[in-house]
């Protein structure tokens, strides 16, 4: 009797039981998997955006050197070499700005060991760091100015072409992340919009006894910005602090890509008020 419950104990795991421990494994990786992809797209689209970011201020810096020494020639359209006229407004142009389509051009990588190319011109292997120099890129600049309008950027042949790219919309973060983060950007109008600082917010007290207050301001509804309001006193000490979650009272496009959103509430204390996202506080 001891030695058959001895060879019980002894028995382990059925084959049932072991392919059920694997699948039930399989099923718990793979569910691990997807936060862990979705992080490392993200991470790796905010990667190629940085490096767009960093040609944007190199090459806009060369700009300024050329314009300068009155070498600007090697960039315009007629003269330059491989510069492109983009025909179009992009899609997060501001209309403040009256672009016609022939305003910007642009230039590509494919150009940059062409001598005396436009592309070698604004940036020179000797001035880039390699590993940007050797990716792939496209400058759209405005030819009269002087000035950079955007950069892409990208590890993979981009197969750039400016209609093609606003089909995309590529110039927009949660488009580039659908496409699978293999395309940086930086630049455009929307940069200003998107910046914490250059929000604009207009408050307006509507109701003193009541303290019906009304804020607006100017967004690009793809930054999805997020608004906190504080109420302080006389002397400026915070009495209380909460976040504008209810969506806004009205939503009116302003220009191409921006909007004006108005937010209404009531707030429970008859001092100064302010509202701010977690970057920077925007007081009236």
């Amino acid at each position: 009797m001891k030695n058959k419950a001895t060879r019980n104990n002894m028995r382990g795991f059925s084959l049932m039981e072991m392919l059920v421990t694997v699948l039930i494994l399989v099923i718990l990786f793979a569910l691990a998997m997807i936060p862990i992809s979705k992080i490392q797209k993200n991470l790796r689209q905010t990667e190629l955006d940085s490096r767009a970011e960093m040609i944007f201020s190199a090459v806009q810096n060369r700009m300024t050197r050329l314009q300068a020494a009155g070498q600007d020639s090697y960039y315009q359209p007629i003269g330059g070499v491989g510069v492109t006229k983009l025909n179009m407004i992009p899609a997060d142009a501001d209309k403040d700005n009256n672009y016609k389509p022939t305003t910007l051009a642009y230039v590509t990588s494919d150009d940059k060991k062409t001598p005396n190319s436009a592309a070698s011109w604004i940036y020179p292997e000797t001035e880039a760091e390699a590993d940007l120099w050797n990716g792939n890129w496209v400058v759209e600049f405005d030819p009269s100015s002087g000035s950079v309008y955007a950069v892409f950027f990208s590890r993979e042949n981009m197969d750039y072409t400016p209609s093609k790219f606003d089909d995309l919309e590529l110039r927009y973060r949660d488009k580039r992340l659908e496409n699978g983060a293999k395309v940086g950007y930086y630049g455009g109008d929307s940069v200003g919009a998107a910046a914490t600082e250059s929000l604009d917010l207009t408050v307006d007290v509507i109701n003193k006894d009541q303290l019906l207050v009304v804020a607006s301001c100017k967004v690009n509804l793809r930054n999805k910005p997020q608004f906190y309001a504080s109420i302080k006193d006389e002397s400026g000490n915070t009495v209380q602090e909460f976040e504008i979650k209810k969506g806004a009272v009205d939503t009116v496009e302003t220009e191409k890509g921006l909007w004006r959103q108005r937010w209404c509430w009531i707030i429970s204390a008859p001092e100064k008020i302010c509202a701010s996202d977690s970057r920077h506080a925007l007081k009236t």
